[in-house]
């Protein structure tokens, strides 16, 4: 029976995530020295330095501490990072990986480069089934590792729409779900980085 419900669990996976094969499809065709499958069930990445990184899938383990899938979903080539989508029993998280140094850093959303390609922008809503964080990071890219800027992953709404407005200002919508009533309530969003180096939101009462 269990076994039943985890294969159940990986079809819906395997269909819900076409996005991400199709992605890593043609990332693995335009970049196969640096990254490539030995075979279905393993990813492996080749950093500058000749370091081999491996990503074994468990999709069927009967233990939901290790079921784990692992997909290549974007590379950003002027950063070096490759970003991989990581699908757990209930739960997900996406993985910035250095392509130098092979450093990772773990985040809640495949990130949007600032228009510079100096930071980038992490946001994850689930505020239905609320097995996932909601929130935002700004990760600042330095020489050989990733300074996580801002992350606030405790507020009461989720956000969504986001973008970047230049290289300091971040927009996006704050969605509030109400219980009661079943249906979203929508108000716009802003961080603005400081001469500091601070990121400030627009309204700070709701970040509290």
């Amino acid at each position: 029976m269990k076994y039943g419900f985890i294969t159940a669990l990986v079809s819906s996976i395997i269909l819900t995530a076409s996005t991400w094969t199709s992605s890593e499809e043609t990332i693995l065709n335009n970049y196969g020295e640096m990254i490539f499958r030995p075979d279905s069930l393993t990813l492996c990445i080749v950093t500058a330095e000749g370091d081999t990184l491996v990503f074994a899938d468990n999709p069927f383990a009967e233990n939901s501490d290790v079921f784990n899938v692992y997909r290549e979903s974007a590379y950003f080539p002027h950063q070096n990072y490759w970003v991989i989508y990581v699908v757990e029993y209930e739960w997900e998280e996406w993985l910035l990986v250095n392509g130098v140094n092979g450093r990772i850093d773990t985040t809640i959303s495949e990130p949007m480069p600032s228009p510079d390609g100096s930071r980038l922008l992490c946001a994850h809503k689930d505020l239905e089934a609320c097995f996932s964080e909601n929130g935002i990071q700004i990760w600042r890219i330095d020489t050989d590792s990733l300074v996580l800027e801002f992350s606030d992953l405790d507020v009461f709404w989720g956000p969504r729409q986001w973008n970047w407005l230049g290289d300091s200002v971040i927009v996006f919508e704050k969605t509030f779900y109400d219980w009661r009533s079943h249906s979203p309530k929508i108000l716009p969003g802003r961080l603005e980085l400081s001469s500091d180096g601070v990121w400030i939101p627009g309204d700070p009462e709701s970040w509290e």
